[in-house]
């Protein structure tokens, strides 16, 4: 997930549109990971709340790195 945060920051700061690109598919990559994990854990019964709210909250923060990219504006040179 560091590597996430250090491509969105970097790619907001410099407008490298490329950077925001490959951030949003790292992104896109771990938010999969997770939503496997999620899912298989629904079916099981005995899956402690806090479980779920701590995958809640590695979805939010992949999202909120997302949204840092998606203000990278497209430049055309």
């Amino acid at each position: 997930m560091a590597e996430i945060q250090s491509k969105s920051i970097d790619s907001f700061i410099s407008n490298d549109r490329s950077l925001a690109i490959n951030a949003i598919t790292l992104q896109r990559n771990n938010f999969a990971k997770i939503s496997k994990i999620r899912s298989s854990l629904e079916n099981k019964k005995q899956i402690s709340l806090a479980l779920f709210d701590l995958i809640y909250m590695f979805e939010k923060i992949l999202q909120s790195w997302s949204d840092i990219t998606d203000l990278v504006k497209p430049s055309y040179k």
